[in-house]
């Protein structure tokens, strides 16, 4: 199983997380609909903590 957390803050977010014993496994992502950082808590779980820009997914253009 894994999870995705969504937060308004997600540096604040990453940082409880931390102090909290998880891991941030690599770089901050930016991507157009969002921030998103991947973790690993203290028992090996991976989980996501993803903080939308305005328009979140809706951001993504699909060209035909």
């Amino acid at each position: 199983m894994h999870l995705d957390f969504v937060t308004a803050d997600l540096d604040a977010a990453v940082q409880q997380a931390q102090n909290a014993g998880a891991v941030l496994d690599r770089a901050l992502q930016a991507r157009e609909w969002g921030r998103m950082a991947n973790m690993t808590d203290p028992f090996g779980n991976s989980f996501d903590l993803i903080e939308f820009a305005p328009g979140g997914y809706d951001n993504i253009v699909q060209t035909p």
